[in-house]
C-alpha cells in the first residue's frame, strides 16, 4: 500500500512539473518531449556516459520518447535551421489519470521524407555499428550513428533513415526499422544518425531532393 502511495505521489508531482513547463513555454507535451520543438527533441541520443547500454526499453514508453529508455540520455545542443518532418497529429491516451494509469496509445503522425540504410554489427568488443545511406547501386554515404540498444542482430540490417532536418554542415536522422503494415505504415526508433560534414552534406541534399514525402506513424 505505501508503493502505491509513493507511485501516486510521483505522478502528481510530475504532472505538477510538466504543467508548470508548459505554461512557461505555452507548448504542448508529448511524453518528455515539447510540440514545438520536436525536430531537436526526437534527436535525443543514449547518454555519452561509460555505463552498460540498456537492453531493453521501458514499457509501455514509445520508442520515439526517452522516457522509453532507461540510463542516462542527451538533448543535442544545436538548433536545426531547417526542419524537414511535420506533425500532422499526436495521439496520447492513458486510460485514467495522466501518469497514474496504463497508456493505450503514444504514436506520432508525421510527414516526412524516408531513406533506405544498411546497418552493420561489428561486435561489442570493437565499435559501435556503421550506418549507410542506400543510394541506389553500389553508391552509399556513411553516416555517423547512435543506435538505443546496441544488438548484434543488427547485422547487414536494413533500416530506414527519418530526415528530421539540417544545420549548415549535417543532415540528422531517425533510424527506424517498418513494421509491415501497409494501411499505417508504423515505424519504430532504433536510434539517431547525422552525415559527415564534408562533399556528402551536398550529395544527400541533392539525393533526398528526389524523394517524395510520405505520411508515416512513429511508434
Amino acid at each position: 500500500m505505501q508503493r502505491k502511495h509513493n507511485n501516486q505521489n510521483q505522478a502528481i508531482a510530475l504532472v505538477g512539473l510538466i504543467t508548470f513547463v508548459q505554461d512557461l513555454k505555452k507548448d504542448e507535451p508529448l511524453l518528455g518531449l515539447w510540440k514545438q520543438d520536436l525536430a531537436e527533441g526526437l534527436l535525443w541520443e543514449r547518454g555519452i556516459w561509460d555505463e552498460p547500454a540498456p537492453r531493453k526499453r521501458i514499457a509501455p514508453f514509445p520508442s520515439w520518447t526517452w522516457m522509453g529508455l532507461p540510463g542516462a540520455v542527451q538533448y543535442p545542443s544545436f538548433r536545426l535551421t531547417s526542419k524537414r518532418i511535420e506533425l500532422i497529429h499526436p495521439r496520447i491516451c492513458w486510460s485514467q489519470v495522466e501518469f497514474d494509469s496504463s497508456l493505450e496509445i503514444a504514436e506520432l503522425l508525421l510527414r516526412a521524407k524516408v531513406l533506405k540504410g544498411t546497418l552493420t554489427y561489428h561486435g561489442r568488443e570493437s565499435s559501435q555499428p556503421s550506418l549507410y545511406v542506400d543510394m541506389g547501386g553500389s553508391s552509399k554515404i556513411p553516416l555517423f550513428e547512435r543506435v538505443d540498444i546496441p544488438d548484434s542482430y543488427y547485422d547487414n540490417t536494413t533500416v530506414q533513415l527519418i530526415l528530421i532536418g539540417g544545420t549548415e554542415r549535417h543532415w540528422f536522422f531517425l533510424i527506424a526499422s517498418n513494421i509491415v503494415n501497409p494501411e499505417r505504415n508504423p515505424y519504430v526508433r532504433i536510434g539517431r544518425a547525422y552525415s559527415p560534414c564534408d562533399r556528402a552534406f551536398k550529395k544527400l541534399e541533392e539525393y533526398f531532393a528526389t524523394v517524395d514525402s510520405q505520411i508515416l506513424t512513429l511508434r
